[in-house]
């Protein structure tokens, strides 16, 4: 009944607001869009993030209602809306919205999670536009699909103690050096079973080397994706430059 409520072209306003994220392929089919469009200028201000955020990630959102979004001038809608591969690849290279939502962005030393993932998914997609090439090939810090955290090599004793746990899960996840945890976790060839002992590690730096960990199981990236905390911000970074994070997971983080 609810898909059928915000396909509804009756349905009163406050209560699209409530469904569009819940069904954003009945609430994009909905006929009075065009309509509320006009009487409703700023309509997409008013919903919840969430929600805008479900619209935004739906690969069929209408170029209209992008658009609209764009227009709305709410912040996080219109930098989330130019990414969209719908709007993306139609933007000419001197628009000026492109200037205004990403100049700052694209030049921050540490691109957030949000940015990331919106940009490999235009890639995976093979739709990223013209706009987004040559700022992008100057950030040195945007490694797409590659690990970002920096590991110390271990010394000669500690790696050999590292190799002689590997099947070893419990004893490895608890080894007094975080140096021993860290390398364990970026391995990408350390048993998926270590991997999945070590996603309850407190080391933030363990955290964040798994997120970015090729080898990492779905769920324990699942896990982080699900953690929106500040405190996560950073794992989440490197989930989204994970080359194994799925189209899925990957919209999840937007």
């Amino acid at each position: 009944m609810s898909a059928a409520e915000a396909a509804d072209p009756d349905t009163p306003v406050e209560r699209l607001l409530e469904l569009a994220g819940q069904f954003p392929a009945a609430f994009c089919a909905n006929p009075a869009l065009p309509i509320l469009h006009y009487e409703f200028p700023q309509l997409p201000a008013r919903f919840a993030r969430d929600s805008l955020g479900c619209l935004l990630r739906y690969d069929k959102t209408p170029l209209s209602f992008l658009q609209w979004v764009v227009a709305s001038g709410d912040a996080y809608g219109v930098e989330a809306a130019l990414l969209h591969q719908n709007l993306a690849t139609t933007l000419p290279s001197d628009d000026t919205l492109i200037e205004k939502a990403f100049s700052l962005r694209l030049e921050m030393p540490e691109p957030d999670a949000e940015l990331i993932a919106s940009i490999r998914i235009l890639l995976l997609a093979k739709s990223l536009p013209d706009w987004l090439a040559t700022p992008l090939a100057s950030i040195q810090t945007l490694q797409m699909g590659s690990p970002r955290t920096n590991v110390a090599p271990l010394d000669e004793d500690l790696a050999t103690e590292l190799t002689a746990l590997q099947s070893d899960p419990i004893r490895l996840a608890e080894h007094p050096s975080v140096a021993v945890r860290l390398a364990a976790a970026q391995d990408p060839t350390t048993p998926a079973t270590t991997l999945v002992v070590l996603a309850d590690d407190p080391n933030v730096q363990v955290q964040r080397a798994l997120a970015g960990n090729p080898t990492t199981p779905i769920s324990i990236l699942d896990r982080f994706i699900a953690d929106r905390s500040a405190y996560n911000r950073r794992t989440r970074q490197e989930l989204a430059a994970n080359p194994s994070a799925s189209v899925a997971q990957l919209k999840a983080l937007i």
